[in-house]
C-alpha cells in the first residue's frame, strides 16, 4: 500500500507538503501550484488511496453516512437509493444501509448508525408516529447528527427532499381535461403517506384549476393494495354515472385498473382512460402500456444525499436553515389514456 512517505520520497519533498496538497490545504501554506501538480500527478501514478479511517481517527471527521430505508423493497426505493449512491460519487463519503419497517427497527437502525460514528442520516419513507418522531429526533440531535428526509413525516426533520407529487397531479389532470374528460375519479394510496395526500391534494386542486367538479364518490382508496384497488375499481365502474377517466396514487394499482375494466368488459382508453403515477416497469408491460407521471426518484436521491453532506460539512449544524427541496415530475403518455367518449 502506498504511504504518503513514498510519495515525499519520490518527489524529496517534506511529508508535511504531501499531506497538504492531498488534503487540498497547500494554498494557505503558501505551496506552489506547480508543486501540488507534482504531488497529485505521482500520487496518481503511484495509485495512492487515502485511507478515510485513519483521517477520521485523526480529525474526528466521520466520511460515513446512514441511510435507513422503508422503500428497499419497491422500485421507487430503489431508484431513491441509487440516487443517493450517485451523489456520493465525486465525494470522500460512503453509506451504511438499513431496512426498516417498524418502530423498533427503526431504534434499532439508529443505534447502530450512532455506533458506526455515522456523520449524518439519510431518511427514505419512514412515517413514524408523534412519540417515535420525537425520541429518532431527540436522539440524533443530542449527538449533532443531522437527517434529511423524503417521504418521512414532516416533523422527522427540517430537511427535506421530495418529488413533486401536487404538480404530477395537475399535469395528470390537464392531460386527461386536454382530452374531454371530464369525469375523473380518483384512487388514493393509504391516510399514512405523504406521497399519497399529496398527489389526491393536488387532484383536487387540479379539478379546480380546470373548472371541473369531482363526481359522487369520485374518491376511493386502495391503499396500495392490489384487491382493496380491484373491490375500489369495482365500485366506480357500477356508479350511476361512471367516470371516463381514472388516476391512481401509483402504477400497481393502476394496472389492477385497467385489469378490472378490462375483466368487466369494458376497454381502456376507449371506454375508460387510466393514468398512475412513479413511472415503474410494469407499467411499461401492461396492455396497454401504463400512462404515467414520472417522479425523477434518482435526482431525489442525489439531491438529498447532497443535501445531507452540504449540512453536514457546515461549520455549525446547529445554524442551519430549514430546507425543502422539490424535484419536479414529468408526464408520460402511453396507449391507456385517449380520447373521452362523445355522450360522456
Amino acid at each position: 500500500m502506498i504511504k504518503l512517505i513514498d510519495i515525499a520520497k519520490q518527489l524529496d519533498l517534506s511529508r508535511v507538503t504531501v499531506s497538504a496538497v492531498l488534503n487540498d490545504r497547500y494554498k494557505s501554506l503558501g505551496i506552489s501550484e506547480a508543486t501540488a501538480e507534482r504531488v497529485i500527478k505521482t500520487a496518481s501514478d503511484l495509485g495512492y488511496r487515502r485511507n478515510e479511517i485513519a483521517m477520521s481517527m485523526k480529525t474526528g471527521k466521520s466520511f460515513l453516512l446512514g441511510c435507513m430505508t422503508g422503500a428497499l423493497d419497491l422500485e421507487w426505493g430503489g431508484r431513491i437509493l441509487e440516487g443517493s449512491l450517485l451523489g456520493l460519487q465525486d465525494s470522500a463519503y460512503s453509506l451504511k444501509v438499513e431496512s426498516v419497517h417498524s418502530p423498533k427497527e427503526n431504534e434499532a437502525a439508529i443505534k447502530r448508525f450512532l455506533g458506526a460514528r455515522v456523520a449524518g442520516v439519510l431518511a427514505c419513507n419512514i412515517l413514524p408516529d408523534m412519540d417515535e418522531t420525537a425520541h429518532l429526533r431527540n436522539e440524533l440531535k443530542r449527538y449533532d447528527i443531522p437527517m434529511v428526509c423524503n417521504n418521512c413525516y414532516k416533523g422527522l426533520s427540517p430537511y427535506q427532499v421530495d418529488p413533486d407529487n401536487t404538480g404530477g397531479s395537475f399535469l395528470a389532470v390537464e392531460h386527461l381535461a386536454s382530452l374531454g374528460h371530464k369525469q375523473i375519479a380518483f384512487v388514493a394510496g393509504d391516510q399514512q403517506s405523504n406521497s399519497s395526500t399529496e398527489r389526491q391534494a393536488g387532484f383536487l386542486d387540479a379539478l379546480g384549476k380546470f373548472g371541473l367538479s369531482l363526481g359522487p364518490n369520485y374518491l376511493e382508496k386502495g391503499n396500495w393494495d392490489f384487491d382493496e384497488t380491484e373491490r375500489a375499481v369495482k365500485r366506480l365502474l357500477e356508479a350511476k354515472q361512471p367516470p371516463t377517466a381514472i388516476l391512481c396514487a401509483n402504477d400497481e394499482m393502476a394496472v389492477v385498473a385497467i385489469r378490472t375494466i378490462q375483466r368487466a368488459g369494458l376497454r381502456v382508453p376507449e371506454d375508460i382512460s387510466v393514468m398512475g403515477f412513479t413511472n415503474e416497469r410494469l407499467g411499461q408491460l401492461s396492455n396497454p402500456p401504463l400512462t404515467t407521471v414520472a417522479l425523477g426518484e434518482k435526482k431525489v436521491g442525489q439531491a438529498a444525499i447532497q443535501m445531507l453532506i452540504k449540512i453536514v460539512e457546515a461549520e455549525e449544524n446547529k445554524e442551519q436553515k430549514p430546507e425543502a427541496q422539490i424535484i419536479p415530475s414529468r408526464l408520460l403518455i402511453r396507449a391507456s389514456t385517449g380520447t373521452a367518449m362523445k355522450n360522456s
